[in-house]
């Protein structure tokens, strides 16, 4: 159900949807899945899911028995969306969420859902198409500049003073072209984005017009090529004039550079009819919007009618002399940032004409009169910024009329007396208009208030405490400078050095009380605080980093060196994790209550399936499943054995284990990357030796004995040198290696045809005890400083 009384139906959903039951039978085949698919719901109905949904990776693997989405691990969740395959090659994007009951509980349900891709292919081909042709433009006009730069720079004695002064001139140009195209590519993205800012004042529309024909004029046009008809009266424009002005520059350009014969420019009265928005009464009349019309018309051979729908397109152009294809496109986002209209069509002459129409609007009639209006715009996803006063109070309007309840629209407020606009708003011009934060008396009055507060604190943090509520953002006077930005430009000046003088003054005193209490903070520090210099001193020593640490930090570094990621994971374990997927069946001996800490269940029995990690490898099998090869991490962090603790043995220590999966990975790899981090750990010379062994998470498997760094071997069947670092025997135990088990790589859902691994495994206390000859393991988990210190802060 969704909402009171209102039925949900699958069918009603724009993606498709299928629902697979605890059997993994599909029980919900909506309308949108069949039309994706291609498979009618009553054939899929009934059906396993695999069946039903025959889907392929993009390598050709069946997706299903991959992610095995009814078996595998309890803590999956669903599948991310990515790129599969239909039979016939049909490519869709898929997702997938796994319903449990309770948590790591059986599926219950499958949901999966389907979206076609042609939108993202069309946004992607459309961003693409945006950047070719941007690179373009770009490459044009840096070219040329690049072009003369070079030969003036290599040929400037050569040229004369007119060469030199030409292509200075082209590259001037050249570079205002690319000043132009970032500045329309700008306004695109805030058209677009909605965020294009206007700053609206009344505008003279017939002014304008005039100003821009005679700046033709002035720039070599001839004055009888233009002819400009006006029909008084004109109604009151509220608009920004810089955008106005961008508008009428751009539809006169285009007149005079691709027109012919006569540019007639008309500014006439408007009047459109505007319908009802949805969500006024019913029987609502429509209203009648006044507005002002400028059409722009020559006597060329006009548009062709085939290419006026794409007139307002981005990168238009109806010839090839000059132009980016940008400005009509950005003509039409102001015009309607407006709430106006604009279109092309075919004038008498045959050539052809712009036509502008904007609303009439003023400070206080745009949420009277064309409040509505905006509305509906906005309803029709046209609205772009049409509250001319306050951005927010239309949208607080809709919101509540969206609520139900039909509250008045907010209007400021018209003296009946003086007919004058009181507003407290942005957009404050020609009536002597009064703003309440910006009043000579209450500018003084927050400054006096700031003054006496500053005078008033007794001591640093009370001060801070008044500069911030009478300096900060919230402040009175940081309020009313804000207000400053909303006027006109012939009031700016006065209310900026009103506000400018109070802050000044309370920052002057703001600083002097500041002075003041910290010399008196001071001299009570010399008097409370005293030191007596002869007293001996009574310095707590300071210890030093634990050596495991820094020895881990040490293997960290030089694997990120070679490209490996560092992976963490919990040391409380899935049983699964630490066992299953790493190849140690049931009976294995690592799984006994004599070797693993078992987390008790709640019902008391140790048959939770949570255990305390006996290695780090369970962040390796965790990487795998996270992530598609290749894999390249090391994996540090403590592990838990059932040990007593003594002199070679802790029941808590640190492992760092590794782990590489890719394409092509040999044992030869493996040995290449011990071989690199003993040389970096230890330094060269040292031989390493690799004898065959066994792990059931490795196959081949081999132990790392590393030649002893003490006696180089020496002291084997020679009692006159005995060696105690590696008891005569020459060799010191390293870690355990080998290639990882294909069986390892199926459970974490790796395929291993295609992929092969090697992981590694070293205990840092082992290399610790050998590297720095400890001759007692408990020395480093007893804490004390006298064992870390001897190693500083690097071993």
């Amino acid at each position: 159900m969704v909402g009171s009384g209102s039925e949900w139906h699958p069918d009603d959903l724009p993606d498709g949807l299928v629902i697979a039951d605890r059997t993994g039978t599909v029980v919900c085949f909506n309308a949108a899945a069949a039309r994706l698919t291609g498979i009618r719901a009553a054939t899929a109905l009934g059906t396993p899911l695999e069946q039903a949904l025959p889907l392929e990776d993009l390598d050709g693997r069946r997706w299903w028995p991959l992610t095995d989405p009814y078996g595998g691990l309890a803590v999956r969740t669903g599948q991310p969306e990515r790129n599969l395959l239909l039979p016939g090659g049909r490519e869709v994007l898929v997702s997938a969420r796994y319903v449990r009951e309770r948590a790591q509980g059986p599926v219950e349900r499958v949901v999966v859902a389907l979206r076609g891709t042609e939108a993202r292919r069309r946004t992607e081909r459309g961003h693409a198409e945006l950047i070719a042709t941007v690179a373009h433009e770009l490459r044009s006009p840096l070219t040329s500049v690049k072009g003369f730069t070079k030969t003036l720079l290599a040929k400037w004695e050569r040229f004369t003073d007119e060469q030199k002064r030409w292509m200075l001139e082209s590259v001037d140009a050249d570079a205002d072209r690319v000043t132009r195209l970032i500045a329309e590519l700008l306004d695109i993205s805030r058209i677009d984005a909605g965020r294009l800012e206007l700053r609206k004042q009344v505008v003279d529309l017939a002014a304008a017009v005039r100003r821009h024909v005679d700046g033709k004029v002035a720039a070599g046009c001839p004055a009888e090529r233009f002819d400009i008809r006006i029909t008084e009266p004109l109604t009151q424009l509220w608009a920004d004039p810089d955008k106005i002005d961008q508008v009428l520059a751009n539809l006169l350009e285009n007149a005079v550079r691709h027109g012919e014969g006569t540019v007639t420019i008309e500014v006439a009265p408007a009047k459109e009819v505007v319908e009802a928005a949805v969500w006024e009464r019913p029987g609502t009349p429509p209203k009648v919007m006044e507005g002002t019309s400028v059409t722009v018309s020559d006597e060329g051979t006009g548009i062709p009618e085939e290419s006026m729908p794409r007139v307002f397109t981005r990168f238009w152009r109806g010839s090839k002399r000059g132009g980016t294809g940008l400005g009509l496109y950005i003509v039409k986002g102001i015009v309607e940032a407006h709430c106006g209209t604009i279109r092309i069509s075919r004038a008498p002459g045959g050539g052809p004409s712009s036509d502008l129409s904007c609303p009439r609007a003023s400070p206080t009639s745009c949420s009277d009169e064309h409040g509505e209006h905006a509305l509906s715009n906005r309803a029709n996803g046209r609205y772009a910024g049409c509250d001319y006063t306050r951005p927010l109070a239309l949208r607080d309007a809709l919101a509540r009329r969206g609520r139900g309840r039909r509250e008045p629209i907010p209007r400021h407020n018209t003296s009946r007396s003086t007919g004058k606009i009181e507003m407290s708003a942005p957009n404050k011009s020609y009536d002597p208009v009064e703003v309440e934060a910006l009043k000579p008396e209450e500018v003084e009055r927050a400054r006096d208030e700031a003054v006496a507060a500053f005078a008033a604190a007794a001591t640093l943090e009370e001060l801070k405490a008044a500069k911030v509520a009478h300096t900060g953002d919230r402040s009175a006077l940081s309020l009313a400078n804000r207000e400053i930005g909303a006027l006109p430009p012939q009031a700016k000046a006065a209310a900026g050095k009103l506000i400018g003088q109070a802050r000044g003054a309370v920052n002057q005193a703001l600083a002097k009380r500041q002075v003041e209490l910290e010399a008196e903070r001071d001299a009570r520090v010399l008097v409370e605080e005293a030191v007596d210099v002869t007293l001996p001193y009574d310095r707590t020593p300071r210890g030093a980093r634990h050596p495991l640490t820094t020895l881990a930090e040490r293997i960290e570094d030089t694997f990120v060196a070679m490209g490996y990621e560092v992976a963490e994971g919990p040391e409380v374990e899935a049983e699964w994790l630490n066992f299953d997927a790493l190849n140690l069946g049931e009976d294995h001996p690592a799984r006994s209550m004599q070797d693993t800490f078992f987390v008790q269940a709640p019902d008391g029995s140790a048959d939770s399936g949570v255990v305390l990690r006996t290695q780090t490898s369970p962040v390796q099998a965790r990487t795998l499943l996270d992530r598609e090869p290749p894999v390249y991490v090391v994996c540090p962090g403590r592990v838990y054995r059932t040990d007593e603790l003594d002199a070679t043995h802790t029941p808590v220590f640190r492992q760092v284990e590794g782990l590489a999966v890719d394409e092509g990975i040999t044992f030869a790899d493996l040995k290449g990357t011990i071989e690199l981090l003993v040389s970096k750990l230890i330094g060269d010379g040292l031989e390493l030796r690799w004898r065959p062994s066994y792990f059931p998470f490795t196959e081949p498997s081999a132990e790392i004995d590393l030649q002893c760094f003490v006696c180089r071997g020496e002291s084997i069947g020679n009692p006159d040198k005995p060696c105690r670092t590696c008891s005569s025997e020459g060799w010191i135990e390293l870690g355990g290696c080998g290639v990882v088990n294909p069986r390892v790589l199926v459970a974490c859902g790796v395929d291993p045809n295609r992929y092969s691994g090697f992981a590694f495994g070293l205990g840092l206390e082992r290399i610790l005890m050998n590297r720095h000859n400890v001759a007692d393991m408990r020395d480093m988990v007893e804490g004390d400083v006298r064992f870390t210190l001897p190693f500083g802060m690097e071993i």
